[in-house]
């Protein structure tokens, strides 16, 4: 089976690609992982069909030259390390305008926003994703960022959820669409579990309860909320949230309903995990 699909690229996944409709040309895609270890099965997987774009690079901030191509053998390199011509986030911003056209099919993968807060600090890190993410959606091109949750300020964490289209937040095994702009209702919210088999991760779509349970997780993070704190405002026990957390149980409608209404929230919101909706950015034809 081909992964190509018209007006469309592939993140290499089918079942995700299933659910997704495949990436739209200038989706910028964050991958929310607790170290870039567990990101790293995607962008290889996204890497396997690298011959598909018109070009594909790797920005380094972090790795030599010879660590890319040992991971990414084929990708063109955007060396941004210290000491180099594209070290800070203007240059690097010209570097990838001209590197990606308009009329082509480009595909960037670049270092983790840890490694970019690590060399900028944070303010300018933020402020070259909320300028690179548009840029690169008005160029067309399919773009890969990965952030660790634990690593940056929540204003900045949903600054960045906010300007991007996709969100895929991963951990405990699952898979869950956070956010995907200009989807069908229900496309966020999705979850799957996975497991890494030759490198690759394997995706099956998983129960409703656990789809409810990462919801429930990721809104308790976003909100820092207790799981005692959570119980309150839905009117139910801590041992029924831990429960519903872990996929045990499910809660009831009217359980959803109230506490969706307590924390200000649409139901669509609160089984997506309350991310940030973002801008509406207009996207080129």
């Amino acid at each position: 089976m081909s992964f190509v699909m018209r007006d469309t690229a592939t993140t290499g996944i089918t079942a995700l690609d299933a659910v997704l409709g495949g990436l739209y040309w200038g989706d910028n895609v964050v991958w929310d992982a607790s170290g870039a270890d567990a990101a790293e099965p995607f962008f290889q997987a996204v890497v396997d069909h690298a011959d598909q774009y018109d070009s594909a690079a790797y920005v380094t901030l972090t790795r030599t030259p010879e660590e890319v191509r040992a991971l990414y053998p084929g990708l063109e390199i955007v060396d941004a390390r210290p000491g180099t011509s594209v070290a800070q986030p203007r240059p690097l911003l010209d570097a990838l305008r001209k590197r990606c056209s308009a009329s082509g099919r480009d595909l960037l993968l670049l270092d983790t926003l840890e490694a970019m807060s690590a060399q900028w600090g944070p303010e300018l890190a933020g402020r070259f994703f909320a300028l690179g993410c548009p840029m690169l959606l008005g160029l067309g091109a399919i773009a890969y960022w990965s952030l660790d949750p634990g690593s940056h300020p929540a204003e900045l964490r949903r600054e960045i959820e906010g300007i991007t289209q996709c969100v895929f937040v991963l951990g405990e095994g699952r898979l869950r669409i956070a956010k995907a702009e200009g989807r069908p209702a229900g496309v966020a919210g999705s979850v799957f579990r996975y497991r890494v088999d030759g490198g690759r991760p394997v995706l099956e779509e998983a129960r409703a309860a656990a789809r409810l349970g990462a919801a429930l997780r990721s809104l308790r993070a976003s909100r820092r909320l207790s799981q005692r704190d959570l119980a309150q405002l839905a009117d139910v026990s801590p041992s029924a949230i831990s429960q519903a957390e872990r996929g045990r149980r499910g809660l009831s409608l009217d359980t959803l309903l109230h506490l969706s209404a307590k924390l200000n929230l649409t139901l669509d919101e609160l089984l997506r995990g309350d991310v940030a909706p973002g801008y509406r950015l207009a996207r080129r034809d």
